[in-house]
């Protein structure tokens, strides 16, 4: 699950780049002129803004999950569980004070 899970944000960060990329590089207006119907194309002007707001969630998801399976496997490797010493671990020995 933690290699999955790394996969998963890796991979939403990269799909946030190539997003933002291609919304900066291919997002265009087209002006129609209405007298000889020629279309001039220009760069939309909140290419930037969109790009950035992709950018904005989309690597904040994918640290958070890299974060969490590294965290995950952290607390997986220190954890151990001994049955012979369970008993000498139960409440029932302990004095009440």
């Amino acid at each position: 699950m933690r290699n999955a899970l790394c996969l998963a944000g890796y991979f939403a960060i990269a799909t946030g780049i190539i997003i933002a990329v291609y919304i900066i590089t291919s997002l265009k207006i087209v002006d129609i002129s209405a007298i000889d119907f020629v279309a001039e194309e220009s760069p939309h002007p909140y290419r930037w803004l969109y790009a950035s707001f992709v950018l904005a969630v989309t690597v904040p998801i994918g640290l958070m999950a890299v974060t969490v399976s590294h965290f995950l496997e952290r607390k997986s490797s220190d954890y151990t569980y001994n049955a012979k010493e369970r008993p000498n671990e139960s409440y029932h020995n302990r004095p009440f004070y």
